[in-house]
């Protein structure tokens, strides 16, 4: 059990920055991380030209639903949500949301298996959304590829958060005019639970590599050998 005081807290920019909260020792490896999804960022730009997401305002918070493209499969997204909430009326105040607590979901596989566990342990799994998580990466922790249960850079989630800072979506001014109601059930209509991503990532990978396998297939070549039938000579004409 994660205690009260160890609690991770992040932001917008902490979670593009520096998620994990570490500080120096690791300043080398987290630029070397965040150059290649920069890079891997702009390239599904170039591809895709925008995310399709929509802004929805509730209460205090607001909450945003991305379809974050996959790296892999043509035409495969991922649901992504980023809720941004004020822990007091001060920070309410504000004119961005730069201040903002993140609250993170992701149906993406890396952050199913990897961070679900420590983001729901660490009270940052946005609570009307909890009922698309995996049970069972709820409640076992991530051993194998997180063991120290630390939230890192999860590749589906600061692509996202890369376009509201890109895009100034963090600015209140530029999304108050673009909000929608919020409507719990409506909204978890269209997001895809971890499990059911989960199932359609891998029916599209073994689908690819029976695809791979039928086009990669050198074809038979025949063992036959033709016996030729000798033509018979002219015969020479007397004159």
């Amino acid at each position: 059990m994660v205690m009260e005081e160890n609690l991770i807290e992040l932001t917008l920019n902490n979670l593009l920055v520096n998620p994990t909260g570490h500080q120096t020792s690791y300043m080398t490896s987290r630029k070397r991380i965040i150059l290649d999804l920069e890079t891997r960022y702009a390239k599904l730009l170039s591809t895709y030209k925008s995310f399709s997401f929509k802004i929805f305002k509730n209460k205090k918070s607001y909450i945003f639903i991305f379809k974050i493209p996959s790296e892999t499969h043509d035409n495969f997204f991922y649901d992504v949500a980023i809720e941004f909430t004020p822990q007091d009326k001060e920070i309410e105040k504000d004119k961005n949301l730069n201040r903002y607590k993140l609250y993170l979901f992701s149906n993406s596989p890396s952050f199913t298996f990897t961070y679900t566990y420590v983001i729901n342990n660490n009270k940052m799994l946005p609570n009307f959304v909890k009922s698309k998580c995996s049970s069972l990466a709820l409640k076992e922790s991530p051993k194998i590829k997180n063991p120290v249960e630390i939230y890192g850079f999860e590749k589906s989630c600061y692509y996202a958060c890369k376009y509201i800072k890109d895009l100034g979506l963090y600015n209140k001014f530029t999304i108050e005019t673009n909000l929608y109601l919020f409507d719990k059930s409506k909204i978890l209509a269209k997001i895809s639970s971890q499990d059911d991503k989960l199932k359609e990532y891998n029916l599209i990978k073994a689908k690819k590599k029976i695809t791979k396998k039928t086009t990669t297939k050198k074809p038979k070549t025949s063992t036959k050998t033709t016996t030729k039938t000798p033509r018979a000579k002219k015969s020479i004409k007397e004159t």
